[in-house]
């Protein structure tokens, strides 16, 4: 049940694209860094504007378990007992922080495999976390757990490097501006009433952005250098994503729910995105994680843990705010995982 907000506390948002849409319970995963324990911050961000419920939860690893169990022989103290004091002043400290309901769950498995399972047991709505824990920046991209919550769960991901904590402050006022980039499917824009639920009503503002394609050439490779035989064919699909974004916008704007629309002409997608969240501060980033644009590029590559020059890889590598994560129910058949990076090539 969603907790009551202390006087004076912003109402919760009721206006998401669905209509009906407001995260209730944030589940915050753990692993006992401090870096992890950043997250805190962002979800109580999350949380005072939906009037919601957080759980911080830990898992405890089978062999890390038994380790522990043989340490506290010689120590005297019990590895679940230890966790769950930990706990117990997370979920102290974060009450008094936050004024907001904060409960805690103690876990035992394979990391990513037991929280799956939990958040599918406890409909949880949002997942909050940091890219890195005690991991480091030697782990592939956002570290093995986050990457497989991204890939398995049907609710969003919220991540955030920890460097990024200044966004995450439990007092920061709620999100002024959020990014939504599009690519004219149906699944891109299924992220669209999971943004709009992290912002709050009357205080926030949409920005949807498409990204327009351009054949780069020469030896520069961030530079687009378009032919001028493609100008006029540039400047249609342009004037299409406008034409699109404005009817989108139609659909998500009502009273209290400001919502605005940019095209980009770029031949790098995630540098454009980039681009225009910093110069329009943009304070977090929306994006789904499978598409059928027609440049949608993969999220994660065959070769295990290399997924790099995926366009959500170098979004979330580059954005110095949080990115909001949330990969569609439906796919259609053939589809292949990707990320939506607000793009659109040249059509036949």
């Amino acid at each position: 049940m969603a907790a009551q907000l202390p006087a004076g506390s912003l109402l919760p948002n009721s206006h998401a694209y669905g209509g009906t849409h407001m995260y209730q319970t944030i589940l915050v995963p753990l692993d006992g860094s401090p870096f992890g324990e950043r997250a805190i911050s962002l979800a109580l961000r999350v949380a005072r504007a939906a009037g919601a419920t957080l759980e911080l939860t830990h898992v405890r690893e089978p062999f890390a378990a038994s380790r522990a169990a043989a340490t506290s022989a010689r120590r005297g103290a019990g590895g679940a007992a230890a966790s769950l004091t930990m706990l117990a002043g997370l979920c102290a400290r974060t009450e008094v922080a936050g004024g907001l309901t904060v409960t805690a769950t103690l876990l035992e498995g394979e990391i990513a495999s037991a929280l799956q399972a939990h958040v599918e047991a406890s409909a949880s709505d949002l997942v909050v976390m940091t890219a890195h824990g005690h991991g480091g920046a030697g782990r592939a991209w956002l570290g093995s757990v986050a990457e497989a919550l991204v890939h398995r769960l049907r609710v969003p991901v919220l991540l955030a490097w920890p460097r990024v904590v200044g966004h995450g402050r439990a007092d920061a006022p709620p999100f002024r501006r959020i990014l939504v980039p599009l690519d004219g499917s149906p699944l891109a824009e299924e992220v669209l009433d999971h943004a709009v639920a992290a912002g709050t009503w009357g205080h926030t503002e949409y920005l949807l952005l498409q990204v327009v394609t351009s054949g780069a050439t020469g030896s520069e490779p961030h530079v687009a250098v378009v032919a001028r035989t493609d100008d006029a064919d540039l400047e249609r699909r342009r004037l299409d994503a406008m034409c699109y974004l404005a009817a989108v916008a139609e659909r998500v704007r009502r009273p209290g729910v400001a919502v605005n629309v940019d095209v980009v002409v770029h031949a790098r997608p995630a540098r454009a995105i980039l681009s225009v969240a910093r110069t329009r501060d943009v304070e977090l980033i929306a994006l789904t994680t499978q598409g059928e644009g027609a440049l949608a590029q993969p999220l994660a590559a065959s070769v295990a843990g290399d997924i790099a020059g995926s366009v959500a890889d170098e979004v979330i590598r580059g954005a110095g705010v949080p990115t909001l994560l949330y990969r569609p129910a439906t796919v259609p058949s053939g589809a292949t995982e990707g990320t939506v990076a607000g793009q659109t090539g040249a059509r036949q």
